[in-house]
């Protein structure tokens, strides 16, 4: 079983990782993804490259493809710019972790 960490957890949706076997799991509405350390790198950078215009409209025309790339994702522009929200929170909170441990702190989280 999974000892995970949260990295970012809002009314939007979280980021968690396993603090055992590294995996990284992603709640963002209606959508569970589970992630090994390389495929949630892959899918940060994806997301993260899309840019999103101040006047995004409310159709969905943004498409992240997952790592495994049988399955896509579908996003409006504010649905997209939340998500970037979430991964830039996690990221954050992951660089702060990572920091801490090559430091020898003990995390305050």
């Amino acid at each position: 079983m999974c000892r995970t960490t949260t990295l970012h957890h809002s009314r939007l949706g979280m980021v968690r990782t396993c603090i055992e076997c590294g995996r990284y799991q992603v709640a963002f509405g209606l959508v569970g993804l589970d992630f090994t350390t390389q495929q949630y790198e892959y899918f940060i950078e994806d997301v993260l490259d899309l840019e999103v215009d101040e006047d995004a409209c409310e159709v969905k025309s943004f498409w992240v493809e997952l790592p495994t790339r049988s399955c896509c994702l579908l996003f409006n522009g504010q649905e997209l710019k939340d998500l970037q929200d979430i991964l830039i929170h996690a990221q954050q909170e992951l660089y702060g972790l990572k920091i801490e441990s090559e430091l020898g702190l003990k995390s305050s989280r």
